[in-house]
């Protein structure tokens, strides 16, 4: 072999060796994390191998620091030292190996989050502990956190290692479970938490495992509460209840769900966990009963037995180790029965002279953004006839079967879930025991799941408009009573809110008039009131010809016009005498704009006595628009933009119209929206207009086509204070306590009886609640 090939041989054998040793060489690093937006700094010390790149120490590093919401691919590698020399890595560095960057034993590598996620904000979650006191404040990633990293916080922060994790639920503020068994690997932010969501810790201790059911009833005696297995099926449950009552027949058998919802029992094989429900929620039965009366039979020695239906609310004893009871001695609440249709069972005026309200106001608290809802329902809740209403049937039993049910459930629920989750609002903010007077406040969780069910808006975190909630609520609760009453007589959302509106469309050709009347329940009244142009020409004494355009409310009188033409040319002088004049004549000061068939008048000075001087009769100050100005404006004459085509038969054609809305029927409380809010080309403002309305003795009479007398006192307003992007909802009402009415404003849960009159009336004002004098 020549010494040429010795040499190459020998540079192969050192070059092989050399690889070798960097394969199998290990150095130790110093690893540094700073996050400033999280306020962390994670400093670590591990082993790699020289062929470990930079991703695999990324990933080392984030498993060993234990930072599993954080992705390797939004860490970056800033720089590495040696020898206090500062090297910035190539830009492809992130599959490069230790080695190829001349990383050596004992360097400190600097990392820190990619620029995307350092922008990016991280949401705040508040953890209540199981005893509701202890709390935690969690930093989360909606891109990165899922359930089951939420869940070992919550175990770790809590000290709940020694707890079965079956036993531990999270409950959301809304009173949704995060389920970990179905969603563990899911997304908090998929799961609905958003930022700020407040989540409570509750352990579910049961004698029968993990997978018990709770079953909430109540009889004339008292409260019980039943454990259940999850995987019970309806039938068994059923034929269980007719074992235990074995001397008593069941005619009937219903269930409801967490929400009230009625559960379907048409497959009876099915098992409570088959139908949604999961292991620590809560569901209710209802139950009728025939039982004989078995002594009388004796006595009398005859066959023929004595039968007396009643109602029940589940087991009343336990029977294996199936099932536990746990029994809680409280009142019962006396319902009426849904079968009264709820048609109104007393008059209005008897409604309103209830004495039921006396109690101290309580306030309602913010679910994040339902400042709209909790002023809606302060409002609604402080209508005497409807709260009252619902009161009654809450408190007093005149059922024909002589129910009482558990504190959760009111027979309202059988009606519909919306009317029964208002019902249970006006429950907690009137009939429930407080020991104390101006710090309570109630959570209404309920109300806000139901409207959210039913409408996805309602379901958002996102500020809503109180009078589209209050609009929703009140049209659903009215159609599930007339599901309910199967659309026979009216019922009390009808009786109280209902009104009518004659519209009357006027053919300018032939007269003829085709008049309309339908129902409202909210009046909605614009604050911007059509204007009319006229060309106005002043002649003076002398001959001397002024002139001047102006725009003049269309619903205003002919003297408006002296006044505009005042105000546009203030350096004339004006008598009090005055002609007004137009192609047909003199015309009277006190004629309505809208009958004028012209838009030139014609202005004459004449002849006075006295050496007024500068005197101006008609430039007063500005008058501010009143809550009549509206009422007027919306009652008043328009002209329809496009052709109408009249049905007359000695007309048959397209010809200009007019038409007209007047009031046929108004009703016990009319509650009206003052237009705020306006959409135009796309763009959304508020108009902060002032408008003045009285607090007692509002006047429709003149709005009223009968002309009868129609005085109304006002009891409540829904405010919107603040611009249409960043506003807030309060509410005032008058509340009657301790035998005197006084007017409270209740913002969220904070309730105030200092409460002035420029309270009352604001440039707030949105919805305004009047009720009819009797």
């Amino acid at each position: 072999m020549s010494n040429e090939h010795v040499s190459h041989l020998n540079d192969l054998i050192i070059t092989e060796n050399i690889l070798n040793t960097v394969s199998y060489s290990c150095i130790v690093l110093q690893l540094q994390y700073k996050d400033d937006g999280r306020n962390f700094n994670i400093k670590k010390v591990a082993t790699f191998m020289l062929t470990d790149t930079i991703s695999n120490v990324i990933q080392k590093f984030l498993r060993i620091a234990n930072l599993n919401d954080v992705l390797p691919e939004n860490v970056v590698l800033v720089k590495f030292v040696f020898d206090n020399k500062h090297m910035i890595p190539h830009s492809s560095y992130i599959h490069m190996t230790l080695n190829d960057l001349r990383i050596k034993q004992n360097s400190i590598l600097y990392f820190e989050p990619s620029v995307a996620v350092a922008l990016a904000r991280f949401s705040r979650l508040t953890i209540l502990g199981p005893n509701l006191i202890d709390k935690r404040e969690y930093e989360w990633n909606i891109e990165t956190t899922t359930l089951v990293m939420l869940f070992e916080l919550v175990i770790t922060a809590f000290s709940l290692q020694s707890i079965k994790r079956e036993q531990i639920h999270l409950i959301t503020m809304y009173d949704n479970e995060l389920d970990i068994i179905s969603n563990f690997d899911k997304l908090l932010v998929d799961l609905g938490v958003n930022d700020d969501t407040w989540i409570s810790v509750q352990v579910i201790e049961s004698q029968l495992g993990t997978s018990i059911v709770y079953v909430d009833c109540a009889y004339t005696d008292g409260q019980e509460t039943f454990e259940v297995p999850s995987t019970i099926s309806i039938g068994k449950l059923k034929n269980r209840i007719e074992k235990y009552f074995n001397d008593d027949r069941l005619l009937e058998f219903n269930l409801f769900n967490r929400m009230h919802e009625k559960i379907d029992q048409n497959i009876p094989n099915q098992m409570l966990c088959e139908l949604g429900i999961k292991p620590g929620q809560t569901i209710y039965a209802v139950l009728r009963f025939t039982f004989s009366d078995t002594s009388s039979s004796v006595l009398n020695n005859t066959s023929n037995t004595t039968t007396t239906t009643r109602t029940s609310s589940l087991i009343k004893k336990p029977q294996t180790d199936e099932v536990n009871v746990r029994r809680e001695e409280k009142t019962p609440v006396q319902q009426s029965n849904v079968n009264n249709r709820f048609t109104p069972l007393y008059t209005v005026d008897e409604l309103s002279r209830s004495n039921t309200l006396d109690t101290y106001p309580i306030g309602l608290d913010n679910l994040i953004n339902t400042c709209y809802m909790n002023s809606a329902l302060q409002c609604l809740a402080h209508t005497i006839p409807l709260t009252q209403f619902f009161l009654n049937g809450l408190i007093q039993n005149i059922s024909d079967d002589n129910r009482s049910i558990d504190p959760e459930w009111n027979q309202f629920y059988e009606v519909g879930t919306v009317t029964g989750a208002y019902a249970d609002v006006l429950r907690n903010l009137f009939l429930s025991n407080r020991s104390n007077t101006f710090d309570y406040s109630f959570r209404p969780i309920r109300m806000k799941e139901t409207i959210g069910n039913r409408d996805s808006r309602f379901a958002t975190l996102d500020q809503q408009d109180a009078q589209e909630f209050m609009s929703f609520l009140l049209d659903e609760i009215h159609k599930e009573m007339k599901e309910t009453n199967g659309n026979e007589s009216n019922n009390i959302i009808e009786e109280l809110f209902f009104g009518k509106i004659q519209s009357t469309i006027t053919c300018l050709a032939c007269r003829h008039e085709v008049q309309v009347i339908n129902p409202f329940s909210i009046l909605s009244l614009s604050l911007v009131q059509s204007r009319r142009q006229f060309t106005i020409k002043f002649i003076e004494l002398n001959g001397d010809i002024g002139e001047a355009i102006v725009n003049v409310p269309e619903d205003g009188q002919v003297k408006s016009l002296i006044q505009a033409f005042s105000e546009a040319c203030p350096n004339y002088s004006f008598s009090p005498n005055i002609i007004v004049m137009t192609d047909d004549g003199e015309v009277d000061l006190e004629k309505p704009l809208n009958q004028l068939s012209t838009t030139e008048v014609v202005l004459i000075k004449q002849e006075d006595g006295s050496d007024i001087g500068q005197f101006n009769r008609f430039a007063k100050k500005s008058i501010p628009l009143t809550l009549e100005d509206c009422l007027r404006e919306f009652c008043s004459i328009e002209n329809l933009e496009d052709s109408y085509f009249c049905e007359q038969e000695t007309c048959k054609k397209r010809t200009q119209a007019t038409k007209q809305l007047q009031f046929y029927a108004l009703p016990p409380i009319i509650i009206i929206q003052l237009k705020r809010f306006s959409h135009k080309d796309g763009l959304r403002d508020k108009i902060q207009t002032f408008v003045e309305y009285p607090m007692e003795g509002l006047d429709l009479s003149s709005f009223l086509l009968s002309r009868e007398e129609a005085s109304y006192d006002l009891f409540a307003v829904t405010k919107h204070t603040g611009s249409i992007y960043g506003g807030h909802y309060i509410a005032v009402a008058k509340h009657k306590a301790n035998g005197s009415s006084l007017w409270y404003k209740f913002d969220d849960p904070c309730v105030s009886s200092f409460c002035s009159p420029n309270d009352i009336v604001s440039d707030d004002a949105y919805l305004l609640f009047y009720i009819k004098k009797t």
